[in-house]
């Protein structure tokens, strides 16, 4: 499941999220996180496993927005990450995705690396 969170897009629409300039992070998170339309804030996430890790390298093109490759150093613990939460530092939630190549994974003190192709979403 793909999601853009509604605060996200609103703060776009409002022009207080710059995907290009604001500081982006992501959160790993684990199955007992519940997805909703309804959580704004970072606050709202439950279940995190690791993170935040900075986003870099961010682009738009034709409204789809990228980004390097996303890499969550030194994972460990005993909840699988299910999926990755993409947010403004400090502020709003952005985007969520289960839909991420080898995701559950089971942290092992390892370095998780995370590639969305060919993009994360779409304006």
């Amino acid at each position: 499941m793909k999601l853009r969170y509604p605060a996200g897009r609103q703060a776009f629409g409002e022009a207080r999220l710059n995907w290009a300039k604001d500081d982006i992070v992501a959160f790993l998170v684990g199955a007992n996180y519940r997805v909703s339309e309804t959580h704004r804030a970072v606050a709202d996430l439950k279940a995190v496993v690791h993170g935040p890790v900075a986003v870099e390298n961010r682009t738009i093109t034709d409204g789809f927005a990228r980004c390097n490759r996303i890499r969550f150093p030194g994972v460990k613990g005993e909840a699988k990450a299910h999926a990755v939460v993409i947010a403004k530092r400090g502020g709003v939630l952005v985007a969520y995705s289960d839909e991420v190549a080898n995701f559950p994974v089971q942290p092992n003190g390892g370095d998780i690396d995370v590639k969305f192709e060919p993009f994360i979403f779409r304006l």
